[in-house]
C-alpha cells in the first residue's frame, strides 16, 4: 500500500491509469530534457514535457511505449497540464499549502 494515492487518467482507449512520479523519475526527467533544476523542467513547454512525465509516471507501463501513450492522451492541453500539475502535487506532498489550525484571536 502506498502512503501517497496516485493520480488516476482515463486515456482514450478508455483505461484508467495510475501515476506517481518518483524522485528517480524527475532526475531521469531532468537529465533527458537537459535541464539542471527542477525549476527549469517545470518552465519547458506543456506539449514537450508532458508525454515524457506521465509516461515516467504509469505504475503500470504493461507493453505500452512513450509513442503510443501519446497516441492515446487526449490533445487537450489545459487538461493534461492540469493532470501535470494534480502529479506533482501527489508526488510531493511536502509541496502542497497545509491547512494551519486558525491562530486564536488576542484579546485587549
Amino acid at each position: 500500500m502506498r502512503a501517497i494515492d496516485p493520480v488516476t487518467i482515463t486515456t482514450t482507449d478508455g483505461q484508467q491509469r495510475k501515476l506517481l512520479l518518483s524522485m528517480g523519475g524527475i532526475r531521469r526527467l531532468k537529465q533527458r530534457m537537459g535541464v539542471k533544476n527542477f525549476g527549469e523542467l517545470m518552465a519547458l513547454d506543456t506539449e514537450a514535457i508532458s508525454v515524457p512525465m506521465i509516461f515516467e509516471a504509469l505504475l503500470d507501463k504493461g507493453n505500452l511505449t512513450e509513442e503510443t501513450l501519446a497516441d492515446i492522451l487526449p490533445a487537450h492541453l489545459e487538461d493534461i497540464a492540469a493532470t501535470v500539475v494534480k502529479l506533482l502535487g501527489a508526488s510531493m506532498p511536502e509541496a502542497r499549502p497545509t491547512t494551519a489550525e486558525p491562530k486564536p484571536q488576542a484579546t485587549q
